[in-house]
């Protein structure tokens, strides 16, 4: 039977199952990428394009192989706002994109089939897919910013020591299934995240080599040094 409304996301087009509640542009009350997106001159969209294959050929709609044969990581950022209705408006006015959106209560938003290369990630883009959860940020220890967070959780990324308010228990068991589902959905995302030797996560920028090679679930930071999402006070364990 193929799944409702509520229990599904879109994959080249076709619904996959996922064990919790999840909001298409599809849906009523869903966000709609494709219908707001801003166009060029020429008519295409600015703010996400379509995959390419390892080989830089442009993957046709619809095949579900090809794709998979592209798409190895989950990159997790934070919105920097704490609200998915305006992390969307904010990424169309930036003409960005990302496949989904978390809120506080859990609640999933698909805004793009994942066919689609949303602009997200840098170098990442083709091969990964976003996801934005909602939360404030993570600031600077003394910042002002910093005084208005709740319960808020100290820790270092890139050597910086920062504090940011914990997520969500509904953003974690929500993103927890979402990710299991794309790992099924996408075989080549592992089950890993970034470890040193020891074993604990690794809170830079991953070198470029093992960036090329990493298949998994990551963060922003570990692309881009300017990055810091989704932030010190994510719970890594907490998505297994």
């Amino acid at each position: 039977m193929s799944p409702h409304a509520g229990d599904r996301i879109i994959v080249a087009g076709q619904a996959v199952p996922v064990v919790t509640r999840v909001v298409t542009w599809l849906d009523a009350g869903g966000l709609d990428a494709y219908r707001t997106a801003r166009v060029d001159e020429a008519g295409s969209p600015e703010s996400y394009g379509g995959r390419k294959s390892r080989d830089g050929q442009p993957i046709a709609t619809g095949k579900l192989d090809a794709l998979r044969s592209v798409v190895d990581q989950v990159v997790l950022h934070y919105d920097g706002i704490g609200n998915s209705h305006e992390c969307f408006e904010m990424l169309r006015e930036r003409q960005l994109s990302a496949h989904f959106l978390i809120d506080v209560d859990g609640t999933i938003y698909q805004t793009l089939d994942l066919r689609e290369r949303a602009y997200h990630a840098t170098v990442a883009n083709n091969r990964s897919i976003g996801i934005e959860i909602a939360n404030l940020g993570a600031f600077p220890v003394g910042e002002a910013n910093a005084a208005n967070l709740r319960e808020p959780v100290r820790g270092s990324v890139h050597g910086i020591e920062l504090v940011q308010s914990d997520f969500t228990p509904e953003q974690y068991a929500a993103l927890a299934k979402l990710v299991d589902a794309l790992c099924g959905a996408f075989p080549l995302i592992e089950r890993h995240m970034p470890h040193d030797a020891s074993g604990a996560i690794v809170m830079t920028k991953l070198p470029d080599d093992e960036l090329a090679k990493f298949r998994g679930i990551l963060g922003h930071f570990h692309i881009q040094e300017n990055k810091v999402d989704p932030g010190p006070a994510f719970r890594w364990e907490q998505l297994w």
